[in-house]
């Protein structure tokens, strides 16, 4: 009820499309944490999804999986999936954007390293 109520007082308030996409990706949003499933909305609604270089929009994603801090340490993921961009074969979640996977440093006591960069212990 709080989502419809979102999204006609945004739809009234004369958001327009972006704000319709806003108010069903919020209620996507919720409908995944809640452990619901989705189908695929954002063609029929015109609300594409933009994802940054190396990777691609999923309906259904655990991200955790796919990144270079999950090399070097099992990842803690949520058994829930979620809709967002995840990065493409072959490519890792740096903590900024997809890498190629020989690309990715390591991570020392909970801190991440670059290639290269110097780790400096006593």
């Amino acid at each position: 009820q709080e989502h419809l109520a979102a999204c006609v007082q945004e739809q009234c308030g004369g958001g327009g499309a972006q704000a319709l996409c806003g108010s069903l990706q919020a209620y996507a949003a919720a409908c995944q944490a809640a452990g619901g499933s989705l189908r695929e909305w954002r063609a029929a609604a015109q609300c594409p999804l933009s994802c940054p270089p190396n990777s691609h929009y999923a309906l259904c994603t655990h991200t955790c999986r796919h990144t270079c801090a999950s090399l070097t340490a099992p990842p803690q993921c949520s058994p829930r999936c979620f809709e967002g961009c995840e990065c493409d074969p072959g490519f890792l979640f740096n903590g900024q954007e997809c890498v190629p996977s020989d690309s990715c440093g390591c991570f020392h006591r909970g801190r991440y390293f670059e290639i290269a960069e110097t780790i400096l212990s006593h």
